[in-house]
Formats: structure tokens, sequence, C-alpha cells
């Protein structure tokens, strides 16, 4: 029940009040008005503690349901494992003398965040995820014990001064459960329905998924300082577009599945910012996304890229000549040399011009004869292995002619052919006188590969 929910409050002076409340506060004496209570300061009896009671008047105070709704929300924001920090904490709920229910709770002194916008506009982009951070972290705290806030806007967020004399927020409950009452319906501010997720407007089906919505719209405008229902014309950081746009998702599952993911996108995208302070302000200008270094391309890269092109050109020139002075001298052996096409000038090492090195099509280029086989190969090479069988080759001395082999007879074979090796190189007379005998020699050389130089 604190003091930016509900209607506009008034202070007004009750000199009727209680001095105690069960003998266990003490109330100062002024108390502010809302629709649906009157809150005052107090002073515990035993511990001196300040605290703030609010109690409820009118028709939510007449309202069972109302009241329930109130005392259980109360007994279970009081007994919560961990009081966060960002949460007004709860003490107990009960009555006055008088059969007045209240509520006592921690004080808070501070301007609501609704006031803080309107007085300074959009905030910064930084002290914007600090306390948007807080307040996640606040809902979450909530969310693992069971308890929806279910009508977060900036009337409900209030800021105070930390121990370090930063700004930091409360987040106030005790009411919100409450309100989803009939008679809470009836009594709530009417403008908190531009705050409040489709699901809740249209079914009355208030979950987590429905604060995601309404934390999504708390920071969105908190960077930009317009109201749901007004024109958004300014632009939110990439990072931040991308959460507050995903929380704003009209059907709940295709928002976060919880608070503390985006919690965690937020942890997220607030270092980013932090290590980018430039770009976070708003989308830079297309001269701001040009490549580092574009805008100093001059002369020098130009010369850079020229030389470059006739370097590749020279090697490519050096290859082709290269290639076909290959060409001419590929088949000779030990044969005569065959007289070559003219061979191109080598390169220098002056730079070439383009148009002179294209080198000529193959239609063009000079032809080529290999030259005839070898006529003659030495003979004294010793043979490795013995030869495969192939057909008979020509004699190797063209000038004299192959004498037709007798058919051998099977009595006159030698063991032993010594003269097969002595006859390669003797003189026409003494080969024909070496072989008119029974035929051995000639036998030998065709068993040889009809060749001496084997």
């Amino acid at each position: 029940m604190m003091e930016p929910q509900g209607a506009s409050p008034s202070v007004v002076e009750d000199p009727t009040r209680p001095v105690t409340v069960k003998d266990r506060y003490r109330v100062g004496g002024a108390g502010v008005t809302t629709a649906e209570a009157v809150t005052y300061g107090a002073e515990s009896v035993a511990t001196r503690q300040h605290v703030t009671l609010a109690v409820l008047r009118g028709e939510a105070a007449a309202d069972p349901e109302f009241v329930a709704a109130v005392r259980d929300q109360a007994f279970r924001l009081a007994k919560l494992p961990s009081q966060h920090r960002a949460l007004v904490r709860v003490y107990e709920a009960g009555t006055t003398d008088e059969g007045e229910p209240f509520v006592a709770r921690e004080p808070v002194d501070g301007p609501s965040l609704r006031q803080v916008i309107e007085e300074r506009g959009a905030l910064d982009v930084h002290h914007a995820l600090r306390l948007a951070i807080q307040v996640g972290e606040g809902l979450e705290a909530l969310h693992q014990s069971g308890i929806v806030h279910g009508e977060l806007r900036p009337e409900s967020v209030v800021l105070v001064k930390d121990q370090n004399g930063d700004e930091a927020v409360k987040l106030g409950v005790e009411l919100t459960a409450a309100h989803r009452t009939a008679a809470g319906r009836r009594t709530r501010d009417r403008a908190i329905s531009a705050y409040l997720a489709p699901e809740q407007v249209t079914y009355g089906d208030t979950s987590e998924a429905a604060d995601v919505h309404g934390f999504g719209l708390l920071i969105r405008e908190m960077l930009t300082g317009q109201r749901p229902d007004g024109r958004r014309n300014a632009q939110l950081p990439p990072a931040i577009a991308r959460i507050v746009s995903r929380a704003l998702e009209p059907a709940p599952g295709r928002r976060y599945s919880s608070i503390s993911l985006m919690v965690n996108d937020l942890w997220s995208a607030a270092s980013e910012i932090s290590k980018s302070p430039a770009r976070s302000a708003a989308p830079q200008s297309p001269v701001a996304k040009r490549k580092p270094g574009a805008e100093r391309r001059g002369p020098s890269d130009v010369g850079m890229a020229a030389a470059l092109v006739l370097g590749l050109l020279l090697v490519g020139v050096t290859a082709w000549v290269a290639r076909s002075d290959r060409v001419p001298r590929s088949g000779s052996l030990d044969s005569e040399p065959v007289a070559a096409a003219p061979r191109p000038a080598a390169p220098t090492s002056t730079a070439v011009a383009p148009a002179a090195v294209t080198p000529a099509p193959a239609s063009e280029r000079p032809a080529v004869e290999l030259p005839p086989p070898p006529a003659a190969v030495s003979a004294k090479e010793p043979r490795s292995a013995p030869p495969s069988p192939r057909p008979a080759l020509e004699d190797p001395k063209p000038a004299v002619a192959k004498p037709t082999p007798p058919t051998p007879t099977p009595p006159a074979v030698r063991a032993s052919r010594p003269v097969a090796a002595a006859s390669a190189g003797r003189p026409e007379s003494e080969q024909s006188g070496a072989d008119s005998g029974d035929g051995t020699a000639i036998i030998d050389w065709l068993l040889k590969g009809g060749s001496s130089t084997d």
C-alpha cells in the first residue's frame, strides 16, 4: 500500500485516531489517504523501529474478499525466505482496536519512478539498466515464492537512496492481489489498464508472463519517457530493443518463459553497452557505419594494386615462355639435333605492357617435328633380367641381309652358347662362316631375342 498506487493521495489530519494500535505501534497522527487506505507513520513500541501502517478504509475495508486477499498477500510477503532489497518488507497484517484491517510494512521515503520521469524525462541508458535490473531481481524473488505482481508500472516503483547514496528501487506489492478481486477492480486506478498484458485485459488471467510484459513496458518507458498509449518515436539501443520486443509479444508463450532469463539478458546488454558507450545512445548515421580505414584509401593503394597486376602478368609470361621452350627439346636423345622453332625473347627486368604479353593461339604457334627413332644403341649394357618374348627385330646392321635359319635337328643342339656373344661385332664374312655349320649361332641369336644389344 505504497503512496503511488490507487487514486491521487491527499494528506489529512485525523485527531480522533487512536494513539496505539494493539499496544504495539504508536501512530504519528497524520495520514495520507487513497481510495483504499489511509497510510500513517508509526513506531514500534517494543523496538522503537519506524514502520508504516496502512489501514484499509471505505469499500475495500468492507469487502471480505478484498480484505482476505490483502491478509494472504501480507502473510506470504512476511514469510519470504530471503528479503530482497528491491522489495518493501512487510512485517504483519492485523486489525486495529476499532476492528479496521491494517498492514505494517517498511517505511519508504522517496519519489515514484513516475515523478522522476516527468521531471527528468528519459533516463540515461546506463542508469535505466541499473534500476531495471533491480526491478527484475525483485520480481524474480516474488515469483520464486509464488507471488505475482500483476500491475507493474512507474507508479509502483519508488526510488530511495541506498547506503552509497545511489538511487535504488522499492516495489510495493501488498495490495496487488486484492486489486484482482471484484472490489479491487472497481477501486484501483483506471490508468493502470494501459500497463496490463493482453490476457489480463481480455481474460483476467494474471500470471508470471504478465509481469514479463509489464517489465518490458517499464523498461521502454524508462528509456523513452513515453507512456504505452503515446506515440513512440524514440529508438532503443539494439541490445535493449531485442529484449523489449520479446517481452511485449502478444502471446504469453512467445515471451520470456521466466523473469530470470530476461534479467540475464539485461545483464548481457548492460555489459555490451558499457564496452561501447558511443553506440548506446542512438543508431549510427550512414557515415559512421563505414568500415575503418575506408576514408584513408589514396594513390598509394592504387600504385600497389597496379604493381601487383604487372607482377602477375610477368609471372604468366615467364611460365608460357618456359613451356614453349621445353616442347622442342622433349623428344631428343642422342640423335641428330632438330632445328627448333624461333624462341621468343626472354623477358627483361623492365615492366612489360599488358598488350605485349598476350600468348599466341595454339594454331599460330610454330610446328615442332619430333626426331626419328635412334639408329643404334650400345650393346655393352649387361642384361639385368631375361627378356620377355617379343617379335623379331631387324638386324641392327642394315647392310647385312638376315639369313633364313635352317630347321635345327635335336642331336646337334649344344649345351653352351659361346658363339652368340662373340659374333655380335664380327665382319660380315666371319659371321657367314660361323653360321654355315649346324645353325646353332642363328638359334642362339633367336633365343636371345633377335638382337645382340639386349
